[in-house]
């Protein structure tokens, strides 16, 4: 019997791009949560520009239907990237945070055993309008984050992140942000994943700073 040997070659080659495909795909193991827990409350929408947990301006936009669970995500994925665990739990009490809603979570915290509690504020989604290379309408997103200990029910640190993409040719001094995003238009998730993780390592050199400064 002969062999092609063309035929053999191709069905090698492509075997290969195949193997490559599925090793690019696999997920890369998740860090372990070196940094403690944390609990992450449910995410208060607001049309006010005001924030009703630190009384600091906010700027508002319209909040479009999956914000909420796009930026659930966003904050599950960029604090466990940074080394956190996530645990989820939920309180009775709904509407407008808080000092008695921050108590009733930081309660719920300390029962889970968790480090930190998060107090999400969404003030403005705005999905990308078209692709990753061509988008009529960049993506923006704005929220507020404030982080508690559930031992004291204090705030311990709070940060704020609001932004539309914007093409390079209009923000030149922002190269490095554009070569990061891989030169592409990209989600208002990827932007609030990205917001979130700056917040995340501000409040990390916080604390470092702080126990610095007390000696511990």
């Amino acid at each position: 019997m002969k062999i092609n040997v063309r035929l053999v070659a191709l069905a090698l080659v492509v075997a290969g791009i195949f193997a490559c495909a599925q090793k690019n795909n696999k997920t890369a193991p998740l860090p372990e949560p070196v940094n403690g827990k944390v609990l992450i409350a449910d995410i208060y929408l607001d049309a006010n520009d005001v924030c009703p947990l630190c009384m600091r301006y906010a700027q508002v936009c319209l909040i479009e239907g999956n914000g909420q669970a796009g930026f659930s995500d966003a904050l599950t994925e960029a604090f466990t990237q940074k080394s956190y665990g996530i645990v989820k739990g939920k309180i009775s009490k709904t509407g407008k945070p808080d000092p008695e809603t921050v108590k009733l979570y930081a309660q719920l915290a300390k029962k889970m055993g968790a480090k930190y509690l998060v107090m999400p504020v969404l003030y403005c989604w705005s999905e990308r309008r078209g692709t990753a290379l061509s988008s009529s309408q960049p993506a923006r997103v704005g929220f507020h984050i404030h982080i508690y200990d559930p031992e004291t029910s204090k705030e311990i640190w709070g940060g704020d992140f609001n932004e539309e993409q914007e093409p390079l040719s209009e923000n030149i001094l922002d190269v490095q942000t554009f070569i990061s995003r891989g030169g592409k238009w990209v989600t208002a998730q990827e932007l609030a994943k990205e917001g979130v993780m700056k917040l995340i390592d501000k409040f990390q050199k916080a604390q470092e700073k702080s126990a610095a400064d007390t000696g511990n």
